[in-house]
């Protein structure tokens, strides 16, 4: 085989001629593209089996990127960058954005965009054995490098429970009837209500929360932190292994702690500002929730997006948000917005 290397040369560069359309691409290259990685995350070097989606943009003369120098030309680069252990010691997301500007030269584009997931492992504890078990959370690192810099959204999602105000407040004013027609008194029944957890039906939720940063500040993000503000939104964490007595303190947590997927967005943007109160107005907070719902075929979803200082000035004016009067940026005009004003 490596004796027709030399014979087997094509010159044919299909990518650089002009295509029929004449139209520009928004974003062109690969997905899919697995990678297992050494990384140091929080202190810890940590085995990790990535996926990775690498894109750039394309001008309207151009037919098409070249393809094989995101697998092949860049591969030398990705896995040095990634997996060379001399190297696992350098933060992972200012690693992905070296890769990030890599793909924007070699393929002379505006601008490249890498998309980092993979599933991030942590401890966790059951609320009242201590049973131990390793829970995941989904991490997902964004980075968009162009000429003027690179910016990188760093996001996890949780998986945990809620339940439903609405049906509970309806148990509540039947079993309020009943204990009334039984021939408790007002003040008994309020005694009763508040000692019994309230019924309600619940669903199984994924909270995610993504903060976005400048790249130079990207690493101060804490994966562990956010965690720790998703699980705290929904109604309660739920667990791989539990016995039976966190199984009863699982499901009393999350019936006195009702929510809708809009009050557990609201949580996480809150539950950021509350617990980093460091983070610069300029970085950028998207909160998503949703709910495998139990008893309607269809989902329950939310999402909240805007800069630090969107949400701080909302919420400092104490009136609610009007897209007339208070419009939140938008993640693609924070991606565009110069790295230079942003950091």
């Amino acid at each position: 085989m490596e004796s027709l290397i030399p014979a087997l040369q094509f010159h044919a560069d299909r990518q650089a001629a002009r295509p029929e359309v004449a139209l520009a691409i928004d974003r062109a290259g690969v997905t899919r593209l697995r990678r297992s990685l050494r990384a140091t995350i929080a202190g810890r070097v940590r085995e990790l089996l990535a996926t990775l989606t690498m894109t750039t943009d394309l001008p309207a003369d151009r037919a098409g990127v070249h393809m094989s120098r995101f697998s092949e030309q860049l591969g030398s680069l990705l896995d040095a960058t990634l997996d060379d252990a001399s190297r696992a010691h350098r933060p992972l997301v200012t690693r992905l954005g070296a890769v990030a500007e890599a793909i924007r030269q070699v393929q002379a584009a505006r601008a490249a965009e890498v998309t980092f997931e993979t599933f991030y492992p942590f401890s966790g504890r059951s609320p009242v054995t201590g049973q131990e078990g390793e829970e995941f959370a989904h991490l997902q690192i964004r980075l968009w490098a162009d000429a003027h810099g690179l910016r990188a959204l760093i996001g996890v999602e949780v998986e945990g429970m809620t339940a439903c105000p609405c049906a509970q407040l309806m148990v509540r004013e039947q079993a309020e009837r009943d204990l009334g027609g039984a021939g408790f008194t007002p003040e008994a029944i309020e005694q009763v209500l508040a000692i019994m957890p309230i019924a309600s039906h619940n669903q199984r939720g994924r909270a995610r929360l993504s903060i976005g940063l400048p790249l130079a500040v990207a690493d101060t993000v804490v994966i562990e932190e956010m965690i720790a503000i998703t699980e705290e939104a929904m109604s309660s964490p739920t667990y791989e292994l539990l016995k039976r007595p966190d199984e009863y303190a699982v499901v009393e947590r999350a019936h006195r702690r009702p929510r809708f997927v809009e009050d557990v967005v609201r949580a996480l943007i809150a539950g950021v500002l509350s617990r980093s109160p460091a983070l610069p107005d300029t970085a950028y907070l998207i909160a998503r929730q949703i709910n495998d719902e139990s008893i309607h075929k269809h989902d329950a979803v939310a999402e909240l997006a805007g800069t630090v200082a969107e949400f701080r000035q909302e919420l400092r004016c104490g009136r609610a948000h009007d897209d007339r009067t208070l419009p939140r940026t938008s993640l693609a005009a924070w991606v565009a917005t110069d790295r230079n004003e942003a950091s």
